[in-house]
């Protein structure tokens, strides 16, 4: 019976907020039918195999499992990417994700998730450690 309600099983390390966000872009994915190869002069397979951007996932909060995952295909990169605190991707992964599909007036959506700008503040002291 359909209730019109979601509901979201998971073992509570991803926020409701998060797999919403996730699964909305999934829905409006651009370039839905493109998952490899090149896609409006970006190569993917190529990106697949990066750590610059695996790196641009954690600057922003995005956890190590979910950031490898975005791996899996084009789908998960642009779905695990809105998950992300947006202020914290560089200008260059932002137009890579336009170019593979993501709507840009995704980058408008306020992150409020705690644990993700936790993370992302984290993520960000340890790479200034680096440095």
């Amino acid at each position: 019976m359909d209730t019109g309600r979601i509901t979201l099983k998971g073992d509570g390390k991803i926020s409701t907020t998060d797999t919403l966000r996730h699964e909305l872009m999934h829905a409006n994915d651009k370039k839905r039918d493109a998952e490899g190869g090149i896609i409006n002069g970006v190569d993917f397979d190529k990106i697949q195999k990066s750590k610059e951007f695996r790196n641009e996932y954690l600057n922003a909060g995005v956890p190590a499992d979910l950031a490898d995952y975005a791996k899996t295909n084009k789908s998960e990169f642009l779905a695990v990417a809105a998950q992300g605190q947006f202020s914290k991707y560089s200008e260059k992964f932002k137009n890579v994700l336009v170019k593979l599909g993501m709507p840009e007036w995704v980058f408008k959506l306020e992150v409020t998730n705690a644990e993700t700008i936790k993370l992302a503040k984290s993520n960000e002291a340890k790479s200034v450690k680096k440095h």
